[in-house]
């Protein structure tokens, strides 16, 4: 379900988290049903049925929204988290295509994320693969 911000569940609390613009619309149409983040506290304290808002990156830099970009985003609720050592086994247990939708082989989703993410990170925090339901 798409909702106009601010977001008010019934005084719930929400994490508020950004993603790129093509990921969003994944989250949206309901083709990403896994999102993959480094393995910190607030990402594997998640559990069944905490809620989580997305937003794509580019509307959260702009610093006035117009009544249009207002309307993007989406809430979800989480299912479960995982904790994986690494983003391939990540996507060795679960499927590249349930995290990255658009892509097919483990070697193209590693290069997505390390766009984002150092190797030492990794190392460090491991990996949280959120399951999502959209609501």
């Amino acid at each position: 379900m798409l909702y106009k911000r601010p977001i008010s569940l019934d005084n719930e609390n929400i994490l508020h988290l950004d993603v790129q613009d093509k990921y969003f619309h994944a989250i949206r149409n309901g083709l990403k049903k896994i999102e993959g983040r480094l393995g910190k506290k607030k990402y594997l304290n998640l559990r069944p049925k905490d809620k989580i808002c997305f937003m794509p990156t580019q509307l959260s830099l702009l610093s006035t929204r117009s009544l249009e970009e207002e309307k993007t985003t989406v809430i979800c609720e989480v299912v479960k988290t995982i904790h994986y050592s690494s983003f391939r086994e990540m996507f060795e247990k679960e499927g590249v295509a349930a995290i990255l939708p658009e892509e097919t082989s483990i070697d193209k989703g590693l290069a997505i994320y390390s766009q984002f993410y150092s190797k030492a990170d990794e190392e460090l925090y491991g990996v949280a693969a959120i399951f999502l339901k959209k609501i």
